[in-house]
């Protein structure tokens, strides 16, 4: 993480703040980002920590406001830099105030069947899912999150999910076997059109 904090704190990151100059005193904190790819030029960086320092209208000192940004960068292969891409930059005055729930079911990519005990993480939480190949995450906080999914016998997949407030999250994770007849063989594709069964 110490080489991601040093590369963005080259990066411009004015766009953060509306693209205005950053006023003295402001503090950009890397130190507990979350970060992982959306696709090939783009990283998504959640958990950036911005404290700038308010003026108190009538003399004396000022107050520190904490606001904590969740941003995608697009590399930039002229000036080899991640740069924010502003239309996508999301923030929270309150880390914790985590309000998104999530469901994920896992199934067998080839006939469907539901798969229980597969591992399921997204950021520091882990859970296996249950009887219904299903498993459920509470208190998280909004914006785009990797969730990685894993169990024997079956490759496993991570991808990013976009969360909001409330219950009304679910995905579908379907892997694909690693053995037998139904394994995938070299340069093989398989595509999985999945109807959400809730």
């Amino acid at each position: 993480m110490k080489t991601l904090k040093t590369l963005l704190t080259s990066v411009s990151i004015g766009l953060l703040l509306g693209s205005q100059a950053m006023a003295a005193g402001t503090v950009i904190d890397f130190s507990n980002v979350q970060a992982f790819a959306v696709d090939a030029d783009t990283v998504q960086i959640n958990n950036i920590r911005v404290d700038v320092e308010v003026p108190a209208p009538f003399g004396g000192r000022g107050q520190i406001v904490t606001v904590y940004y969740d941003a995608p960068f697009d590399f930039d292969p002229l000036t080899l830099h991640l740069v924010p891409n502003a239309a996508g930059i999301t923030s929270a005055n309150n880390p914790d105030a985590n309000c998104a729930n999530l469901q994920v079911v896992v199934s067998n990519a080839v006939d469907g069947t539901l798969i229980s005990n597969a591992a399921v993480s997204i950021g520091e939480q882990n859970a296996v899912t249950s009887r219904d190949g299903s498993v459920k995450f509470t208190k998280l906080p909004t914006g785009s999150r990797e969730v990685r999914v894993a169990s024997d016998n079956y490759a496993g997949i991570s991808r990013p999910v976009e969360l909001v407030c409330g219950d009304n999250n679910t995905v579908a994770f379907n892997l694909n076997p690693t053995a037998g007849t139904q394994a995938l063989a070299a340069n093989d594709v398989r595509v999985v059109l999945d109807l959400l069964r809730l």
